[in-house]
């Protein structure tokens, strides 16, 4: 991580609109409380090429208007270590979706359509659903998974 540790607290709107070939996104350690910076990459182009978001060990809580749809080619996304609390309804609505890492968050809540388009999830080593050290108290609401095939 070419900006690991520094401590930054946000990152400007437009940082990623010129980059079409960016597929990547890794900005770990930080101090991020927000996605604003990602609502407005969501509306650009180059939105289509991204496939893995890496958002590490923050302080990142999602908005409940929040979410990856946008992000059609979005394929693994890495929260863990963040202050997520909640799963918002339609957050990964997200047709290539392999890998979610939310290990180490504070989860109270997830919607029972936080996961609407998931239907093939693999259970791979390197792939798959991650909420190891999560904290999830009462009961997951029913239905929440129902639509992921192993």
């Amino acid at each position: 991580d070419l900006l690991g540790g520094n401590k930054l607290t946000n990152v400007a709107d437009d940082v990623f609109t010129n980059m079409p070939s960016l597929t990547t996104i890794s900005i770990y350690d930080q101090s991020l409380t927000n996605l604003d910076f990602l609502s407005s990459y969501a509306n650009t182009p180059t939105v289509s090429s991204l496939r893995h978001l890496r958002l590490g060990s923050n302080a990142i809580k999602f908005s409940s208007n929040f979410s990856f749809k946008n992000f059609t080619s979005l394929s693994s996304i890495d929260f863990q270590s963040n202050a997520i609390d909640n799963l918002p309804a339609g957050l990964f609505d997200l047709p290539y979706f392999r890998a979610l890492f939310l290990n180490n968050n504070p989860i109270t809540n997830i919607h029972p359509m936080a996961f609407p388009q998931i239907v093939d999830f693999p259970l791979g080593e390197s792939e798959g659903f991650f909420l190891g050290k999560t904290f999830i108290p009462g009961i997951i609401p029913s239905g929440t998974f129902a639509n992921i095939r192993s």
